[in-house]
């Protein structure tokens, strides 16, 4: 990033659509993040603490333990996974 920085004035308008496109989409993955972390924030703690963050592991986990979750958590998994 540091090098598209240093050389933005050379970047072509598809380049520059890319990385609008890429930060645009990070951006909507970690509001989805935030959105089931605070919905699961019980279940998260209490049936998956001890899994390692990262790699959809504690999303993994919550969808293991489907029927030990709460409807918040349930319906914030349900809006965000679907295909």
């Amino acid at each position: 990033m540091h090098c598209v920085a240093a050389h933005e004035d050379k970047l072509s308008c598809h380049c520059e659509y890319a990385l609008y496109k890429a930060a645009s989409l990070l951006k909507q993955l970690s509001m989805v993040i935030v959105y089931v972390a605070r919905c699961c924030e019980t279940e998260i703690a209490a049936l998956c603490g001890d899994v390692q963050i990262g790699e959809g592991r504690v999303l993994a986990c919550l969808e293991a333990r489907g029927g030990q979750l709460g409807e918040d958590c349930k319906k914030a998994i349900a809006e965000t996974t679907e295909q």
